[in-house]
């Protein structure tokens, strides 16, 4: 058997757990997450705003 089929099994389970324990954690979080979170640009960010030479 190729050892990438005997790491198939292992590989997904992480991946599974890792998932599932993502969504347990931020199940209260305001933004669950990055994307929603995420402004649409860099003219909305209060970094690019204060930054010296902004437009």
């Amino acid at each position: 058997m190729p050892i990438a089929t005997k790491l198939m099994a292992p590989t997904m389970l992480a991946v599974v757990i890792s998932f599932l324990l993502q969504v347990w954690l931020t199940r209260k979080a305001r933004y669950p997450s990055l994307y929603e979170a995420q402004l649409p640009g860099p003219e909305q960010s209060p970094i690019y705003k204060s930054a010296p030479g902004a437009r």
